[in-house]
């Protein structure tokens, strides 16, 4: 047995004029206990030498088991409980040890530098037990056992485990984890652990946690995940790095980030999964780069909502997603950055697309910034299985990957693109501003499968929407080429194409099918109620506002150019307000493979030579009942007699040029309304006006001076004209006037 002396301390003298104010009994397995003296301590022996007890007078503060005892040592504390791997052994020191009996119901045991601490009964009242890891260890781990909210504060610590985690939290009760300094943590590639226990990360805890603190950790999973809670985890402030992960970064069932920063690198799983809960991003900055195959940088079963913070997302993940719900996507506020690169997969006939904002139901957007850049083919934007509506917001998307053909479950071709904004079901967008760049072939910049909602009474939005790209074909046969676009050569070899003629433009075969860049389109109806709209599709196949069903523009600012038709429907058109202007290059301005109808606003439609036209309905029901409408190109279809209200002046056939100003005068000499032609053709000039009427003799003009007024784009009304060349005149007595 040891026989150890005495030891009688002094605070006034010893410990004081030592500067030393902890009294450390190292024990022979290498843990120390610590207790802080606040008088004059006694360190004796039992009477039986069998334990070494702490006195203060006749008050036993302590005992320690003298065959455990390797020495006392001196040292300093800053007053809290405190392990520390800085020595050649880990040390525990708790102020309160020795003075309290509740703490005494504490065990702290080590087995080199894996130490674990068990909060025994006697802990069920105390409202939380908190300590600091401190040191670095390479072989090493800190595990609790309780019953109570544990709060682990690492200090500049190192803690790297070969067999298991390195935090490990087996607490049935809210846990924290709380950083100062900067921190690493590790774990092993495999564990060891004990029966009927879990453990799944470096930074483990059974219950919920909570990191926060103005430190930094970087942690390194191994074996699975880099911080795991079977409940939730919140990021509420300091700086938390995956440097790698073998599966998810964080993964929990919930998570919070109310602020600090998360960055994750390197993981073959997703960044964040909150599991069959929710993610809530209120604040902080999240920066994950995601590169191997079909992972979610922010991933949750439940709901995903985000009130504010910075996103920044890199994805080169093939059909990789940056966020990603079962349930549904919420943004409120904050921003979205996102770079990706990943190519679509398709499995099976069915291809997965690499998408920023991706939710199995519904993404609603209230508020924030979105700045995608996508260069990988097939990309999408946003995309929802269920609606899509968005009500504000700054919205920036870039895409170039290529359209690709491929072939389906059914052995038959079929393509996929590029898509800005895209829904299998509707798309309602009742403001926000979209900045929307699309150069990959037949990309389109917004879609719908069913309906797309564009504004309402209290506004609408700002759209600048373009496609560049061209459409690619299916060969009947041997593969798949590229159109070349307008002025392209014909032939059967890849990559040919031709001018065309007539809806869907040529190729080697007008009966093949093709995917054709679109900027917005709706399988259903599309719904123009209010806003601002600037689009334009360069390439052949390209069309601006198109519907499998029916289109119908009640309101705001639309300007389309394109090369294909302007505004396309399937059923009918329907216009009853709105300023719009329409210039095609290699077809119709408004194209209604049904009926038409303008009833109402300003109608600018101009196309290309015969037989394409400004406004073209074919042979079907076209009624002007009112609106300042004119339709300039190779042709237009006759306004259906019956069907009329407001009288429609047909006049041509003659060579419209590019910048002159045609004038309709009233009998008075009054100016009906002036218009510019934007474009040289030949052929004929739809106009229709309420100021037109059948109580005289009207006048059409070249030249002259237009002063005042109000424009509408390429039309004037209201002003002062002084004429110039009088080219014909029309008496409007039938509802449908042809002048020649």
């Amino acid at each position: 047995m040891k026989r150890l002396p005495i030891i009688t301390l002094t605070l006034g003298a010893a410990l004081v004029a030592a500067a030393y104010d902890i009294v450390w009994l190292n024990a022979d397995s290498g843990l120390s206990m610590g207790v802080q003296p606040e008088a004059d301590v006694d360190i004796v022996y039992s009477s039986d030498y069998s334990e070494v007890k702490v006195m203060q007078g006749t008050t036993v503060l302590g005992t320690v088991a003298t065959s455990a005892l390797q020495n006392v040592t001196f040292g300093d504390t800053d007053g809290e409980c405190v392990l520390d791997f800085s020595g050649s052994a880990p040390r525990f020191y708790c102020p309160e040890y020795f003075a309290d009996a509740t703490m005494q119901g504490m065990t702290v045991a080590a087995d080199g530098d894996h130490v674990t601490i068990t909060l025994g009964d006697s802990f069920a009242d105390m409202e939380s037990f908190a300590f600091t890891v401190t040191g670095t260890t390479t072989d090493g781990q800190v595990k609790v056992y309780g019953d109570i909210p544990v709060y682990v504060t690492l200090s500049d610590a190192s803690i790297t485990n070969q067999s298991g985690s390195a935090v490990n939290l087996q607490v049935s009760a809210k846990c924290q984890l709380i950083l100062s300094g900067s921190n690493y943590v590790e774990d092993g590639a495999e564990y060891s652990t004990p029966d009927g226990e879990k453990e799944k990360s470096t930074v483990y805890s059974l219950k919920a946690l909570t990191i926060k603190g103005d430190g930094s950790l970087q942690a390194k999973g191994n074996y699975k995940h880099a911080i795991c809670s079977e409940k939730s985890i919140t990021l509420e402030s300091g700086t938390v790095e995956v440097v790698y992960s073998a599966n998810d970064g964080i993964h929990a069932s919930g998570v919070t980030i109310d602020g600090g920063c998360y960055v994750s690198q390197l993981t073959t799983g997703d960044g964040i999964d909150a599991d069959d809960s929710s993610l809530l991003i209120n604040g902080g900055t999240v920066d994950i780069n995601i590169s191997a195959d079909d992972v979610k940088a922010l991933k949750a079963d439940g709901l995903i909502q985000m009130e504010g913070g910075d996103i920044t997302l890199t994805i080169s993940s093939p059909q990789g997603k940056g966020l990603k719900s079962k349930e549904g996507i919420v943004i409120n506020g904050g921003a979205i950055t996102a770079n990706t690169s990943g190519a679509a997969v398709v499995t099976d006939g069915d291809p997965s697309y690499c998408t920023v904002i991706k939710s199995d139901d519904y993404v609603t957007i209230n508020g924030g910034t979105v700045k995608i850049k996508s260069t990988g083919s097939g990309s999408k934007g946003i995309s929802a299985d269920g609606d899509i509506t968005i009500y504000s917001g700054d919205f920036q998307i870039e895409q170039s990957g290529a359209g690709v053909v491929y072939t389906d479950a059914n052995n038959n071709y079929d393509t996929y693109c590029c898509t800005a904004i895209t829904g299998d079901a509707n798309i309602y967008l009742y403001g926000g501003t979209f900045d929307i760049s699309n150069t990959g072939s037949a990309g389109k910049g917004i879609k719908a499968d069913v309906e797309i909602v564009i504004g309402n009474a209290d506004g609408g939005p700002t759209i600048n929407a373009k496609t560049t790209g061209a459409r690619i074909s299916e060969s009947q046969a041997g593969g798949w080429h590229a159109a070349a676009g307008p002025g392209g050569g014909g032939g059967n070899n890849p990559g040919g194409g031709g001018g065309g003629w007539g809806p869907g433009g040529g190729d080697f075969n007008q009966n093949e099918d093709y995917a054709n860049p679109k900027v917005i389109k709706a399988i259903g109806n599309l719904i123009v109620n209010n806003g601002a709209l600037t689009l334009s599709s360069s390439q052949d196949g390209g069309e601006g506002l198109e519907s499998k069903s029916t289109l119908t523009i009640n309101g705001g600012d639309i300007y389309i150019s394109t090369y294909d038709d302007c505004i396309n429907a399937a059923n009918h058109i329907e216009i009853a307000g709105g300023v719009i202007r329409c210039l095609a290059s290699g077809n119709d301005a408004i194209d209604s493979n049904g009926t038409l109808t303008i009833s109402g606003g300003v109608v600018i439609a101009v196309g290309t030579s015969s037989p394409e036209g400004g406004l073209d309905c074919d042979n079907n029901r076209f009624a002007i009942t009112g609106g300042i409408i004119v339709g300039l190109g190779g042709d237009n279809s006759t306004p259906t007699t019956s069907a009329c209200t407001q009288r429609v002046v047909l006049y041509g056939t003659t060579s419209f040029s590019n910048g002159t100003t045609y004038t309709i005068t009233n009998p008075s000499g009054e100016q009906v309304f002036s218009f510019k032609s934007p474009k040289s053709v030949s052929g004929q000039m739809l106009f229709s006006s309420p100021g037109i009427t059948n109580n005289g003799t009207y006048t059409i003009y070249t030249g002259g001076t237009v002063t005042g007024g109000t424009e509408y784009y390429d039309i004037t009304v209201d002003a002062e004209y002084t004429p110039g060349s009088a080219k014909k005149t029309f008496t409007p007595t039938q509802m449908v006037t042809t002048v020649r």
